[in-house]
Formats: structure tokens, sequence, C-alpha cells
């Protein structure tokens, strides 16, 4: 969830929801790619100290209409 507030533009729409998916680490840096070349506006979130330090953690997407999205993570699990 911590993506999801440091993607957010503020002044979010009443409904508005984070949304929280699952996938691994090398998954995790090429869906950065993925975003970055389709102009897709995001946060990537790295871990600052310890074992992971400067290790891609987190992706955060702003609020965006799902047809946009949809392509880029259909293939990602919800996180349950």
């Amino acid at each position: 969830m911590h993506a999801a507030g440091e993607s957010s533009p503020g002044n979010l729409q009443p409904g508005t929801y984070a949304v929280v998916l699952s996938t691994t680490a090398p998954e995790l840096v090429l869906l950065a790619c993925k975003l970055a070349a389709q102009g897709v506006p995001h946060v990537a979130v790295k871990e600052n100290d310890g074992d992971y330090a400067g290790q891609l953690t987190a992706i955060g997407v702003q609020p965006e209409r799902r047809s946009k999205l949809r392509r880029l993570f259909s293939s990602l699990p919800l996180l349950r």
C-alpha cells in the first residue's frame, strides 16, 4: 500500500480504491520497464536498508481507467 500513497496525485475522487497485485522480483523489474516504455506514470519503490537495500519492492501507478492499464496488469493475481 505504500506505493499507492507514493504515486497518488492527491485529491482523488470518492470511490477510488488501491489494488494490490502479486508478482516476483524479476517480473516487477520487467513491469517497471514496460510502464516506462508505454509512458505510464508510476513510482518505483526501492528498499532503502538491510539485505534488500536498493531492490525494487513495489510499483505505484496513478489512478487511471481500467481500459488503459488492463493489458499491463491482467496477468498479475490479486494479493490475498
